[in-house]
């Protein structure tokens, strides 16, 4: 099978949605709530890989998201294992490709024009967050789950 030119695109997609989704699993090991560096690796990932292995790069997170929300499923509800299994990368795409060749990102001699690629930041960022802040609302939370209270009594204590 991997004779054929179909053989091999299908052989590149598959090894494109691999390495994207190991990538995203090694990203896991290294990264916590407070320094998340998934959105980065994803929008550098639209932005530098070409059109052809979007497809994989869908793929390879949704692979990812799906096997995480199947492992907590029973913790915070199908709703919320539903909503996370959406690929941000999808999402970001016609912003990206909006910002490549409508807003020029890349200008001729191979630069970036930083402005837009700010702005294409910008809308990314926005559009992922509000894709967590629907995915938290629907979240089941576990019975035994505590909520850390904050009051302002604590924070004038550390002061």
């Amino acid at each position: 099978m991997l004779q054929s030119r179909y053989g091999r695109i299908v052989a590149r997609q598959l090894l494109a949605a691999g390495l994207y989704g190991t990538g995203l699993m090694v990203l896991r090991q290294v990264s916590f709530s407070h320094w998340e560096v998934f959105a980065g690796f994803r929008l550098c990932a639209l932005l530098l890989v070409g059109y052809r292995y979007w497809p994989a790069l869908l793929v390879g997170e949704t692979a990812y998201l799906a096997l995480s929300a199947i492992q907590s499923v029973d913790r915070f509800g199908l709703a919320w294992a539903v909503l996370y299994s959406v690929p941000p990368a999808g999402a970001a795409m016609p912003v990206v490709a909006f910002s490549k060749e409508r807003l020029g990102l890349f200008d001729a001699t191979g630069g970036i024009k930083i402005p837009v690629l700010i702005l294409c930041t910008f809308v990314c960022a926005v559009l992922w967050a509000s894709m967590n802040i629907l995915s938290f609302s629907v979240m089941r939370l576990p019975s035994d789950y505590v909520w850390m209270e904050i009051g302002r009594a604590s924070c004038r204590e550390r002061v």
